[in-house]
């Protein structure tokens, strides 16, 4: 069974974590090709939430503003979708799925971020271990290693 921990190096490149009070102009500026979420942290360095390029984007289009001094803090999602190195990857891909969610923050015991869980990363990860699980069954029908 797979696990987060094993995809944590992928997950900890792709963490970009600023302060909840940093302004949504900065936040924005940090969204580009390859970065699609931005984590928030609180004054204790514990996830406060997250922002999206879809959350930017939506802002604009419901044309509110998005004064240079607005704080992220004040439109990040509280309600997060995070995961544990400990966790079970099919598990929290399911979860994903059924929430349309493409990256889970990952934290430590101390709700720390520490990486980014792409969905992309998640689904290479399960295929590969079903691979693995169908070559040790057709090896073990077809007699091979078990002589």
């Amino acid at each position: 069974m797979p696990f987060v921990r094993e995809l944590f190096e992928k997950a900890r490149a792709r963490l970009i974590l600023v302060p909840e009070d940093t302004t949504i102009l900065d936040v924005a500026r940090l969204l580009h090709a390859g970065t699609d979420i931005v984590v928030l942290r609180d004054s204790s360095g514990s996830l406060a939430g997250v922002l999206t390029k879809t959350d930017i984007v939506e802002l604009l289009v419901l044309s509110e503003r998005l004064e240079g001094s607005a704080t992220a803090a004040s439109v990040m999602k509280q309600d997060v979708l995070e995961c544990r190195m400990g966790d079970d990857i099919h598990g929290l891909w399911l979860q994903m799925h059924a929430s349309g969610i493409k990256n889970v923050p990952i934290v430590d015991e101390g709700r720390q971020p520490i990486g980014i869980l792409n969905a992309r990363d998640a689904l290479e990860n399960l295929l590969e271990d079903t691979e693995k699980e169908e070559t040790l069954l057709r090896h073990y029908v077809m007699g091979l290693g078990y002589r």
